[in-house]
């Protein structure tokens, strides 16, 4: 299987979405606090599990993710 390379633009508007994301601001004050997870932030500010991009539970985002994947 490919691995999926997310461009730049919907990275924007996963980062956009997850700072309004209710769970991604739980997850991020625990890291703030220094609560272990296993997510981490990469340098562009979005939230990363393992190598993969967490997409928020914000239905426009995830349907221009699927379509791009499609």
């Amino acid at each position: 299987m490919d691995d999926l390379t997310v461009q730049p633009i919907y990275r924007e508007k996963i980062l956009q979405a997850q700072l309004s994301d209710i769970e991604g601001s739980k997850i991020r004050s625990k890291m703030d606090v220094g609560i272990k997870t296993p997510f981490w932030v990469a340098d562009d500010g979005t939230l990363i599990m393992g190598q993969c991009v967490c997409v928020p539970n914000n239905e426009m985002v995830k349907r221009k993710v699927l379509q791009e994947t499609h």
